[in-house]
């Protein structure tokens, strides 16, 4: 039970992490291409998403850690699920990556903040989400690593 509504959180989280990534690198790349002065509905969509990558980091740690009996199974043999792709992907895979563009969001959204003018901000800003969310898409199954897994859980 438990494990089923922190599997959902994790599946609707994804897209909140998604849209708001999205929102983030489209207002700084309009920001920095129009030189425009740093927004306040471009930092509520940066906080929203710096809050739900950081949220979504201890939900997925939770199940990680805790609930996931996939995880249970590649740690009781990490030998084999190194040779069994489904395995290898959630237990190392998916985590690595995700902590990567975790890190990646975090240091770019702390160096834009530190920027010394609005158009270095923005640029800051979008580079870096960029980079982060790429890695992030990357590693979001989206049903081709583990083809049963659906986009929407309720």
């Amino acid at each position: 039970m438990m494990y089923n509504t922190f599997l959902i959180l994790h599946n609707l989280l994804r897209w909140v992490v998604l849209i708001s990534g999205i929102l983030t690198i489209y207002g700084a790349y309009m920001g920095w291409k129009k030189n425009q002065v740093f927004s306040s509905s471009l930092a509520t969509t940066t906080k929203v998403w710096i809050y739900s990558i950081s949220l979504q980091f201890v939900v997925g740690l939770v199940l990680y850690v805790f609930l996931s009996p996939v995880v249970a199974a590649a740690m009781a043999d990490m030998k084999a699920a190194m040779h069994d792709r489904s395995l290898r992907f959630w237990s190392v895979e998916h985590t690595t990556m995700m902590i990567a563009g975790i890190a990646i969001a975090h240091i770019g959204y702390a160096k834009s903040r530190r920027a010394s003018s609005n158009s270095k901000r923005h640029r800051i800003l979008f580079m870096y989400t960029l980079v982060a969310l790429l890695i992030i898409l990357i590693a979001i199954p989206f049903g081709i690593i583990n083809e049963g897994r659906p986009l929407f859980r309720f």
